[in-house]
């Protein structure tokens, strides 16, 4: 690893000089060497970009961690273990009322952390409070009523129109303007 080197040497007028430069030092603790001195969420980000993740995951990981960590009033996270992670998850599911996606990607971060980063492996989490799961139920047009809403629309609406519902694509993934969006959600909208 390349660590930073400064030397300095008494001159002959009494002034000192300095030499900075960069050494190689094979004993110096790497990011991801298990007794690094590095901080927690360096060795984090170190071990996410060696494996490739998006900077997204990144991100949302490293602020999982820094919330673990502080919740548990900054105590690192090697001495605590499986119980500290389980309560640590049911307060987001009861006290934060997260939804189920965001506490299953706190949980996936908590589980990175140990496993990829401190090499310590947690027993199950069975006794973690689970977010509920909304119960959504898809909105679907019959065939009669996209035929009146698509009889309709004229001009450019109309063909943008066929093209989304002959495609299969969302209105989210149309390439109108926000503004052309908004009005032809309108026309849908107000179609008795």
């Amino acid at each position: 690893m390349l660590v930073h080197s400064v030397d300095c040497r008494d001159a002959k007028d009494g002034e000192e000089s300095c030499r900075y430069s960069w050494i190689l030092d094979p004993n110096a603790a790497h990011p991801l060497h298990p007794l690094s001195t590095q901080p927690l969420l360096v060795q984090v980000r170190a071990k996410i970009r060696l494996k490739h993740y998006s900077i997204r995951t990144e991100q949302a990981y490293a602020d999982w961690i820094r919330r673990y960590v502080l919740f548990h009033g900054k105590r690192h996270p090697s001495a605590l273990g499986a119980t500290e992670v389980e309560a640590f998850l049911t307060h987001l599911a009861v006290d934060g009322k997260v939804a189920a996606a965001t506490q299953n990607q706190a949980k996936s971060a908590l589980l990175f952390l140990y496993r990829e980063v401190l090499a310590i492996e947690l027993p199950w989490l069975d006794k973690v409070a689970r977010a509920k799961h909304p119960s959504r139920l898809p909105v679907v047009l019959t065939r009669d009523e996209v035929a009146r809403i698509l009889s309709r629309l004229r001009g450019v609406h109309a063909l943008l129109g066929g093209l989304l519902y002959g495609a299969g694509r969302r209105s989210s993934t149309s390439p109108l303007p926000r503004s052309g969006l908004g009005y032809l959600r309108q026309r849908w909208v107000t179609i008795d």
